[in-house]
């Protein structure tokens, strides 16, 4: 909590940033699995569907083998923070003002809370959007 504001950022969302600084910060060295979740003492398990989801998206790119290993696929100052919250299923919106199915709030129909948070939500993104994993390091 900062100021009396609280963000809530999923683990998934945290440990996809931590895993990109520390490619980040490797270069090009291919780096395992288990070297991340040990610097930053995450769960490997979760840190492995972490990092197949950073694949799939294309911010790290892997290597199979004896020798193989994961680093960025492009290069920090071409990830964008936004993006990858966006990609690791950060969502601003788990509130029940955005949930109508089955909701039973009085106030639905003419409650302004909504869009105060939709418009949060909006700012907090594009001041993600603001940033490179580059401009991070």
């Amino acid at each position: 909590m900062v100021g009396g504001d609280i963000v809530r950022v999923t683990l998934f969302t945290e440990y996809s940033f931590k895993a990109l600084l520390y490619l980040a910060r490797k270069g090009e060295l291919l780096v395992t699995v288990d070297e991340i979740a040990h610097e930053y003492h995450m769960s490997k398990n979760h840190l492995v569907k972490v990092i197949q989801n950073l694949v799939h998206s294309g911010f790290v790119s892997s290597v199979r083998g004896k020798h193989g290993g994961i680093r960025l696929a492009r290069a920090p100052d071409l990830i964008n923070l936004g993006d990858v919250a966006r990609q690791t299923g950060m969502n601003l919106d788990d509130v029940d003002c955005f949930d109508t199915a089955g909701h039973d709030c009085p106030f639905m129909n003419d409650c302004k809370l909504k869009y105060v948070i939709h418009n949060a939500r909006r700012s907090y993104m594009a001041i993600m959007d603001g940033y490179t994993l580059g401009s991070i390091l």
